[in-house]
């Protein structure tokens, strides 16, 4: 395969010399040289080649990571990326759609424009990307550029859950843990931190650390609630249900019911 490569992207296929420059820069069957496969994707860039064109787009937009793997001349160039990703997007390759609909959102290297963030981002929902569909959902659930729409927010994050995006993961799960758009579902938001953390989702870990510390005082005031049942003196009773109270007070009214369902979760999974 890597000679066949070799030999036609010496004829000049663009293809192949975007797929050769793919290899060097992965060392898949020839040796791992960065500088080389830059320059195959700049020349099939040249010639029109989409995937090239993102790719390279890609390339001077991490300047600060190209200084220490590629060297010169590739230096962070924001304005080179911008101009790459809009030749592949214009032929409809969905990655750089993506890349460019994150660029207006921003307001990096273009003038800040939602709506043309949001139509770049249809464009590579509709061919099932997953960075865009997760976006895209974010901005129907803030109403970025288009009329708020959490169910429309919902359904996008769905799809890019199902291709394992862990931002997605994360917003589904704050969805049903609210009960925001879907019905209030905390075994089911739990399973979508779960697979977001899975993932190395920072956030998705802290949602995971609040709902096992609610779930854990939660404990407590049901010892509390059996203690009472036990002691003799009223005095007692009344210091234990003091202890109850303030340990109730910890928790937002909108988190008891969350934490109760938590705690049955937690007692399930000890029993397995």
């Amino acid at each position: 395969m890597q000679v066949i490569t070799t030999a036609v992207a010496a004829h000049g296929n663009a293809d192949a010399e975007f797929k050769l420059g793919m290899m060097h820069c992965k060392g898949q069957g020839v040796i791992m040289d960065y500088v080389k496969a830059a320059e195959l994707f700049k020349i099939a860039a040249a010639k029109g080649h989409a995937s090239a064109q993102c790719r390279l787009g890609n390339i001077y937009y991490d300047g600060d990571w190209l200084q220490r793997e590629w060297e010169p001349p590739f230096e962070k160039d924001v304005g080179k990326a911008v101009e790459l990703w809009e030749l592949a997007a214009a032929q409809g390759h969905t990655g750089a759609q993506a890349c460019l609909g994150m660029m207006y959102f921003e307001g990096n290297g273009v003038p800040k424009d939602n709506e043309k963030a949001v139509e770049l981002w249809q464009l590579a929902t509709a061919q099932g990307h997953a960075v865009a569909q997760s976006s895209l959902g974010a901005m129907y659930y803030n109403g970025n550029g288009v009329s708020k729409d959490v169910e429309k927010a919902f359904e996008l994050y769905e799809l890019a859950s199902a291709q394992d995006h862990a931002g997605a993961q994360l917003s589904l799960g704050m969805m049903y843990y609210k009960g925001n758009g879907v019905l209030k579902d905390v075994r089911k938001a739990i399973e979508m931190f779960k697979r977001a953390a899975a993932q190395g989702n920072e956030e998705a870990h802290r949602c995971l650390d609040k709902l096992y510390s609610n779930a854990h005082r939660n404990k407590q005031a049901q010892q509390c609630l059996v203690n009472t049942q036990v002691v003799n003196t009223q005095e007692e009773r009344h210091a234990i249900q003091k202890n109850l109270i303030e340990l109730m007070e910890k928790q937002k009214d909108e988190e008891r019911l969350a934490a109760e369902m938590t705690a049955q979760l937690l007692r399930e999974e000890e029993q397995q």
